[in-house]
């Protein structure tokens, strides 16, 4: 099943990286853990940092539908 051309599972780790994208602290915390060295896949993040960064910051349409009903 794909949402918005993206895979079900992917789609939802996004929705889940864009809410916690939104906190400071865990933002901040997410940065450490894709950057630290240990991290199996933190040399490829960093040649896409600016991208991940982008993408996290686009708010879903999903997110700003329910934001206006809260």
């Amino acid at each position: 099943m794909f949402v918005n051309g993206i895979q079900l599972e992917e789609y939802a780790k996004l929705e889940y990286g864009r809410l916690l994208w939104r906190v400071p602290e865990f933002r901040e915390r997410l940065l450490r853990h894709w950057n630290d060295p240990r991290h199996p896949h933190s040399e490829r993040f960093a040649e896409h940092e600016a991208d991940a960064r982008h993408i996290l910051e686009i708010p879903s349409v999903f997110s700003s539908f329910f934001e206006r009903i809260n």
